[in-house]
């Protein structure tokens, strides 16, 4: 009913017990939901208890962190964007480039604060057609960036109750993500005997000079000389480190999701799944995407060190954007420089 109209009939001291009940209900966003002239309780639904279920009810949520979240989204989609502009540059100025170029300029605004609402809002649209010029040959990365900047775009942080739910709603997005990558690989039953990173091993340099020393001289000669064609193989490795190694993945990527969603050990499988971004990164010379999930990670923390993190990460998209540009190209660099054309 109408809040001057309630009031009127039974009195402002009976709205006020009413609104003291309603406020017992535990919502992220207040004991009930107001719309102009009107109070309309709600009871907790099962979608409110899923999102408590990565934060607490008592958890305030890290407006700064956030924030510093944000800074970071912008400066690596405006990164990414440009390497997938430069390396379709000679196509032309397409449609695509200019949705390119569009999201670029506005990733550079929301670095100016007061602008980072509607840049974000900005950013959301670009990527969303960067999806749909994409499809259906999108890199998975692509997804990832416009599934987090869908709650960037909707929600303040600067607002508690918003900040929360943000928080929630990334957060699930990491543990989806990880879990999810993990089903896939059990789906497709190519890493219970080692098949895929045997695979790997042998068409990709980066991931032979990381398995060569848990694959037998013999076997890692073999799988180098297959030649890659259809009905080459076997991709079949007898070692049971590198077995081992395989299973490992999908299990961590299937386990640590799980934790992060009690308290207790959220921290701890946090941490973990940092450990175990960087070190695939590492391995396979990779930095921007290792960047993001490790941001995302973060953030299941309950004071994210964001902030610390930032410029590490933008002196690391610096290099990159250096070497693309030629700058340090006559430099030589070790062999574990990271390679732009594992990033897009």
């Amino acid at each position: 009913m109408r809040r001057d109209a309630c009031e009127a009939t039974v009195g402002p001291s009976f709205v006020d017990g009413l609104r003291q009940q309603l406020s017992r209900v535990a919502l992220p966003g207040g004991a009930f939901f107001e719309l102009p002239g009107y109070i309309l309780p709600m009871s907790e639904s099962a979608a409110v208890r899923l999102l408590k279920q990565v934060g607490d009810s008592e958890e305030r949520s890290t407006a700064v962190a956030l924030a510093w979240f944000r800074r970071f989204a912008f400066v690596h989609v405006a990164l990414r964007s440009f390497f997938t502009y430069s390396m379709q540059a000679d196509s032309g100025w397409t449609g695509y480039s200019l949705v390119l170029w569009a999201t670029i300029l506005a990733c550079l605004a929301g670095l100016i604060p007061k602008l980072s609402g509607l840049a974000s809002r900005t950013v959301a649209l670009g990527l969303a057609m960067q999806v749909l010029a994409t499809f259906p040959l999108t890199a998975n990365h692509l997804f990832l960036e416009l599934v987090c900047f869908v709650p960037l775009a909707l929600l303040d942080e600067n607002d508690d109750n918003e900040g929360r739910l943000l928080v929630q709603a990334l957060r699930w997005t990491t543990i989806i993500v990880l879990f999810y990558s993990g089903l896939q690989k059990v789906l497709y039953g190519r890493y219970f005997d080692g098949q895929f990173l045997a695979w790997v091993t042998a068409n990709d340099g980066r991931f032979a000079q990381l398995f060569q020393f848990i694959i037998p001289a013999r076997e890692f000669q073999r799988l180098l000389a297959i030649v890659p064609e259809v009905g080459a193989g076997p991709y079949r490795v007898d070692s049971v480190w590198f077995v081992v190694v395989s299973n490992g993945v999908y299990l961590f990527e299937m386990i640590a999701p799980v934790l992060m969603l009690f308290g207790r050990t959220r921290a701890a499988a946090a941490i973990a799944g940092i450990a175990f971004i960087a070190m695939i990164e590492a391995g396979a010379r990779e930095f921007v995407f290792g960047a993001y999930m490790i941001n995302l990670l973060l953030l299941q923390l309950r004071r994210p060190p964001i902030r610390l993190v930032f410029p590490v990460v933008v002196v690391g998209y610096l290099y990159l954007f250096a070497m693309r540009l030629g700058v340090m190209g006559v430099l030589t660099w070790p062999s574990w420089a990271p390679l732009f054309s594992h990033y897009i």
